[in-house]
């Protein structure tokens, strides 16, 4: 577990570094922090690669779409806030 921590937080790293879709970058705290805050998000959403809001399952998925070559289809994911909202 302790190396695929590691390896998540170097991919996390890298991912926040580089503006592949317009919408990351280090600079673009307001609306990471928006996407923190939301009960659903798309796959295409930055903040859909962490398993503390996504779970593991959208998390995953979400980090296989921002690799070159991987097609995954669009979905979305309900937020552990909208899962806490609604019971």
């Amino acid at each position: 577990m302790k190396k695929f921590v590691e390896f998540a937080n170097f991919i996390w790293d890298e991912f926040l570094s580089v503006d592949t879709k317009g919408q990351l970058g280090p600079g673009n705290k307001k609306l990471i922090d928006a996407q923190k805050n939301s009960l659903c998000l798309m796959n295409t959403d930055i903040m859909a690669v962490a398993a503390n809001l996504t779970g593991g399952k959208g998390s995953s998925l979400a980090l296989l779409n921002t690799i070159k070559g991987v097609k995954v289809p669009e979905f979305f994911v309900v937020t552990t806030a909208g899962f806490k909202a609604h019971f």
